[in-house]
C-alpha cells in the first residue's frame, strides 16, 4: 500500500510516495518517488462553477468538464489562466502535457483540500478509465478528484459520473 508523506527539509515541505513493506521486525516504510516541493496557495476565493465554466454543462464533453473543474479549482486558489497553462507565484501548470512544475522547472506538488496536484494524480484524472460497477466507478472517480485536490459540486459529479456511464 503506498501513499503520500510530507517531509519538511531546511523549513519547505516535499512530497514523497512511501509504501508500507512487512519485515521480519514488523511494517517499514520505503520512499518509492520523489513527487515535488508542496506549495500551498492561500486563496480560496468563493467562485460558482456554473457562472466560471461559461456555457451549460449538460453540452460539455466529459473532457472538457474534468478540465473545467481543474481550472475551476485553481482559479480559486488564485492561478491565472495564460492560454492552456495556468500559473501562480512561480508555480506552473500545463495543462496539455499535465505537469507541474516551478521556474526552475522541477517537479511541484499543488496542496489543495485533501489531495495533491501533481502530475501522477492529475494524469489519473485526466485518463480516467472507467471499469467495474456502477459504485466501483463511481467510487474511482469520487477518488481521482479528491487525490487531486479538486472538490467538485455533487450535481457537477453526478452530470460527469452520467455522463462516462453512457461512454461505456
Amino acid at each position: 500500500m503506498s501513499f503520500f508523506r510530507i517531509k519538511k527539509i531546511n523549513g519547505n515541505d516535499y512530497l514523497y510516495l512511501v509504501e508500507n513493506k512487512w519485515t521480519n521486525k514488523g511494517s517499514r516504510q520505503k520512499v518509492s518517488k520523489y513527487l515535488g516541493k508542496v506549495y500551498r496557495p492561500s486563496g480560496n476565493k468563493a467562485i460558482d462553477f456554473f457562472e466560471f465554466s461559461g456555457k451549460p454543462i449538460e453540452e460539455m464533453s466529459k473532457e472538457e468538464l474534468t478540465l473545467k473543474l481543474i481550472k475551476w479549482e485553481l482559479a480559486k486558489k488564485e492561478f491565472r489562466e495564460i492560454r492552456q497553462n495556468v500559473m501562480f507565484n512561480g508555480c506552473f501548470i500545463d495543462l496539455n502535457k499535465n505537469i507541474i512544475y516551478d521556474a526552475k522547472n522541477k517537479a511541484v506538488a499543488l496542496a489543495a483540500n485533501e489531495g495533491f496536484l501533481i502530475k501522477d494524480t492529475l494524469n489519473n484524472l485526466v485518463n480516467f478509465k472507467a471499469d467495474g460497477s456502477d459504485e466501483e466507478i463511481g467510487y474511482k472517480l469520487a477518488k481521482v478528484f479528491v487525490d487531486c485536490g479538486i472538490a467538485v459540486p455533487k450535481d457537477v459529479f453526478v452530470l460527469l459520473f452520467e455522463k462516462i456511464q453512457k461512454s461505456l
